[in-house]
């Protein structure tokens, strides 16, 4: 693939119907390189053995993790679990661990609230920079990282934390390219599907739109995973004809 420094891969999750053998199976047959491991199915929190397991599986495959996507709601989760979240990442290996910034969107969440999630977003970027780990805050309506500003005043509130990105649905394509633009430099990992309202479409569907997408990211000249998920029907076959989709147009990159 033509390094254009964005790498494809899947987001575990997308299937969590399957074991990891199969996903990690079905990643290395459809030419994606990471997997972002999900922290309530596949890696529960805390469960050590069972990350040891998927790591060697990931490795083996020939594939590394991306990430720990795990389910800790700052300011809301116990702290306490936050410490066994970290424990699973090392043993992943995962350079990154997906966190939610809190439970309530921005407009409804309440001062106290926001501040107490800002202060546990802190925390965890400093217990998880203990084992050399990143912080990346899930971008998802529900919670603070529903509008670009919302995200960026905890960025900015917080250093070496940073956030993934995925186009909300019913954006318009150009509100989606300015929020990458001003996410340039703190974005861990974007999350790619193509949805119209609430119903999935083959990724084939989005193509100019994530071709759009793509060369934004791809002019920032940084590493970048990008993952897919909520494929059609969270079906594999459906994911052997979207992978391609998506590897073709990272190889068009600068064409």
């Amino acid at each position: 693939m033509k390094n254009c420094g964005l790498v494809p891969g899947l987001v575990s999750v997308s299937f969590r119907q399957l074991p990891a053998e199969e996903i990690v199976r079905l990643c290395a047959e459809c030419g994606l390189e990471a997997v972002e491991w999900g922290g309530d199915i596949h890696v529960p929190h805390g469960d050590c053995a069972t990350a040891e397991k998927v790591s060697g599986l990931t490795e083996a495959a020939g594939l590394r993790t991306a990430a720990y996507g795990s389910y800790y709601r700052c300011g809301v989760s116990a702290p306490e679990e936050f410490a066994r979240v970290v424990a699973c990442a090392r043993v992943l290996q995962a350079p990154l661990i997906r966190v939610w910034a809190g439970d309530k969107g921005s407009m409804e969440c309440a001062p106290q609230q926001r501040l107490a999630v800002a202060a546990d977003l802190k925390r965890c970027v400093e217990l998880a920079g203990e084992s050399g780990i990143r912080v990346g805050m899930e971008f998802h309506c529900g919670t603070l990282t529903d509008s670009l500003d919302s995200c960026l005043e905890l960025l900015d509130g917080c250093p070496g934390l940073c956030s993934g990105w995925q186009p909300s649905v019913g954006r318009e394509p150009e509100l989606c390219r300015e929020e990458i633009r001003r996410l340039d430099g703190r974005l861990s990992t974007v999350h790619a599907f193509q949805w119209r309202q609430a119903e999935r479409l083959p990724f084939a569907d989005g193509i100019p739109v994530w071709r759009s997408y793509l060369e934004t990211l791809a002019g920032q000249g940084r590493p970048l995973d990008i993952l897919m998920e909520f494929v059609r029907n969270d079906s594999p076959e459906q994911l052997r004809a979207d992978a391609p989709v998506l590897r073709r147009l990272l190889e068009g990159l600068g064409d």
